[in-house]
């Protein structure tokens, strides 16, 4: 049995960081569009299937998105306001509020890939935050957190719209058997199996 007063993620693992505010801080005030050509190149690389919706747009117009995105995340990390971006960012998937993209057109992967990217990405930047050993692998564990923690949100949240969406398969189903049922009562046929 399943127990349904399980506790998430983000409240069995703390998203009050000590280490990632200011690292955050310091990508998005010195090494911004640094931070944000390493996240393109590698969404590109990994061929992210999210990636098809902005095959058709230009270049510029795709790096302007990911920088407003990338913004708003650092900007919300670097005021430790972790649990706040989690919250916007899952709210603006689920009420359709992503650029170019409606919320049944995110699948897994595309869920997996770019958290995977962005943690590789912000790990690529910890030595030019520290070369602290020490230092370097508290934050290397924070963003880990981090990213453990987005990712956990994320997909209970596209469980629960892959449940919704079979919820209504399952329900206009039902109301089709039933229109087939008065059917033939209403045509005075009927159905029969041969075994």
């Amino acid at each position: 049995m399943i127990n349904t007063n399980q506790k998430s993620v983000c409240e069995k693992l703390s998203v009050d960081f000590k280490y990632l505010p200011d690292f955050a801080a310091q990508i998005l005030h010195k090494e911004f569009d640094s931070f944000v050509s390493e996240l393109l190149d590698n969404y590109e690389r990994v061929d992210i299937p999210l990636m098809r919706f902005f095959a058709g747009m230009d270049s510029e117009r795709r790096r302007a998105i990911v920088m407003g995105s990338t913004r708003e995340m650092l900007a919300l990390l670097a005021t430790n306001q972790t649990k706040k971006y989690i919250e916007l960012t899952i709210s603006n998937w689920l009420t359709n509020q992503l650029p170019h993209i409606a919320r049944e057109q995110i699948d897994s992967q595309d869920i997996s890939l770019v958290n995977y990217i962005r943690g590789c990405v912000f790990r690529r930047f910890i030595s030019t935050y520290s070369s602290d050993p020490g230092l370097q692998q508290k934050l290397v564990e924070e963003v880990q957190r981090f990213t453990v923690v987005l990712d956990s949100e994320l997909f209970s949240s596209y469980l629960k719209l892959q449940k919704e969406e079979i919820h209504k398969i399952n329900d206009a189903l039902q109301q089709r058997e039933q229109q087939l049922l008065e059917a033939q009562e209403i045509g005075q046929v009927g159905s029969f199996e041969w075994d």
